[in-house]
């Protein structure tokens, strides 16, 4: 709620789905942006949950957790490369 960029995306892409007919559009906005905040929560959970799971099953691969770090230090060190030789 403190965040502007998100205030002004429910102000514009929220009022499509609110009926002006039936009033109480307040309320209705209200009730959309809860539900999206709850959605929201439940999805993160959800990705958090799978992530711990991944780490665990992970973290008893000692040769796995080796070689995605070099891989990962490779492409850092190739996307640097790339970066400083970029032509300005």
């Amino acid at each position: 709620m403190l965040n502007p960029k998100i205030m002004l995306f429910f102000l514009a892409f929220l009022p499509q789905f609110v009926d002006p007919a039936h009033g109480k559009q307040g309320w209705a906005l209200l009730l959309l942006g809860v539900a999206f905040a709850f959605n929201g929560t439940l999805f993160n959970l959800a990705v958090a949950w799978v992530a711990a799971r991944a780490r665990s099953r992970l973290g008893r691969m000692q040769r796995l957790v080796v070689w995605v770090r070099r891989v990962t230090g490779l492409v850092f060190i190739s996307l640097g490369l790339r970066l400083a030789l970029a032509a300005r």
